[in-house]
């Protein structure tokens, strides 16, 4: 029987020890980034989005409601945002807003809504009379689709 050697040991099984511990540790890596990016992602989606320097007004599809909720707005002049319904009716008028910045701003709706609706919002600049009409108000190039999904 030969003997064997201590330097010819087989090493084999460590190997694929050390191995499989990297393999688990990439894939629990995975996991646990794959779990902060979903959280990450739902906390921006909450969060307002900003546009500075621009008009713009964000609106995500929303509830079966009389309210709108404006995520974020920027206005550079005195206006109003309107929201209209898929007939082109004005459905939705804010009071008058300042320049500035806006986010989760409730707008009610003369009507409410109902499942499977869908609305814009558009920005329109004031004419210096503090109240909306849509004739003599400028429409500002800006406008934002969404749906009523629940």
């Amino acid at each position: 029987m030969k003997k064997k050697n201590t330097k010819d040991r087989d090493y084999t099984v460590p190997i694929i020890v050390v191995v499989g511990l990297f393999v688990l540790m990439l894939l629990l890596n995975a996991v646990v980034m794959t779990k902060r990016s979903s959280r990450n992602m739902r906390y921006e989606a909450k969060s307002p989005i900003v546009y500075e320097g621009r008009e713009h007004v964000f609106i995500l599809d929303q509830k079966i409601s009389d309210r709108v909720t404006i995520l974020s707005a920027g206005l550079k002049q005195n206006g109003f945002i309107v929201i209209y319904n898929s007939k082109n009716e004005a459905v939705g008028v804010s009071s008058l807003l300042r320049p500035g910045l806006y986010s989760n701003k409730a707008l009610a709706l003369s009507r409410g809504t109902m499942s499977g609706d869908e609305f814009f919002a558009t920005i329109y600049t004031d004419d210096g009379d503090g109240k909306f009409n849509q004739n003599s108000d400028n429409m500002e190039p800006v406008t934002t689709w969404f749906a009523n999904l629940r």
